[in-house]
């Protein structure tokens, strides 16, 4: 985990959330570029490994129905803190089988505390549409994106993010492989500074 602010900062914050299990990955590497672009337009950010965190399936067990958040005793508490207190979301992540690597979907299935506030309890959302934005980063081999963005697209919705337009980068099977690709950084790294300022 890293961060780029003071505790008592105030400006918007960027949580970036590497969803890759591999180090030196060609996502995380969009992903820190996105995280500078984001710096570059006055945002405080933080960037969170997920393979670094202990963090069990959903269950199923209907515990988070009673409105008080998940009952296992994992780092998903406070990932869904980390959630909560930002004001955008960078999810960076390889295509596996044509979805999020399991630690990833692990995350948003756990997010199902949230749909509970939500559509069960009629809590409102934990973001603004308007003010609170998320971003996916997707790499893989070939253009086989669509199943996980209905994936994504569902994790970022339910927490009441706007949801701008992903960043698809594919040709990237190899490690490393993003290197080979500048533009690739360039468009990253302008993505994460329209996700803070906008056009």
């Amino acid at each position: 985990m890293r961060q780029n602010y003071v505790a008592g900062d105030r400006l918007p914050l960027v949580l970036g959330l590497a969803g890759s299990p591999r180090e030196g990955s060609n996502s995380g590497a969009l992903l820190e570029k996105a995280l500078e672009g984001a710096e570059s337009a006055g945002a405080r950010t933080e960037l969170v490994r997920i393979s670094d965190l202990h963090i069990e399936p959903c269950r199923a067990c209907g515990g988070c129905n009673s409105g008080k958040g998940c009952v296992q005793d994992d780092d998903m508490g406070k990932l869904a803190e980390k959630l909560k207190a930002c004001n955008h979301v960078i999810l960076a992540t390889p295509v596996h089988f044509l979805g999020p690597p399991a630690t990833v979907k692990a995350v948003i299935d756990r997010c199902q505390q949230f749909w509970e506030d939500r559509y069960r309890l009629g809590r409102p959302p934990v973001h603004d549409s308007s003010g609170s934005r998320a971003l996916l980063i997707a790499t893989a081999a070939a253009n086989v994106f669509k199943p996980l963005e209905l994936i994504v697209r569902a994790f970022f919705a339910v927490l009441g993010f706007g949801i701008v337009d992903p960043f698809l980068a594919k040709g990237l099977e190899e490690p490393g492989a993003v290197a080979n690709h500048p533009e690739y950084f360039d468009s990253a790294r302008e993505a994460g500074r329209r996700l803070v300022g906008g056009a």
